[in-house]
């Protein structure tokens, strides 16, 4: 599932950064783009992140 995931966020980084281009050439509100892009890359981030997390040892 996480490779799924992985893959998504990707996606979604291309797009919301196509999303941001548009932005800058005002076709869409420039607020938006920001935020969707900037969102996607933390989602990415975090995901990334929490793959290889140490959650301590077993009971």
């Amino acid at each position: 599932m996480n490779k799924y995931l992985l893959l998504l966020c990707f996606i979604l980084v291309l797009i919301s950064f196509v999303f941001f281009v548009l932005s800058v050439m005002k076709f869409t509100p420039l607020v938006l783009g920001i935020v969707f892009l900037f969102l996607s890359i933390l989602l990415t981030v975090n995901t990334l992140n929490e793959r290889n997390r140490f959650r301590g040892f077993g009971k």
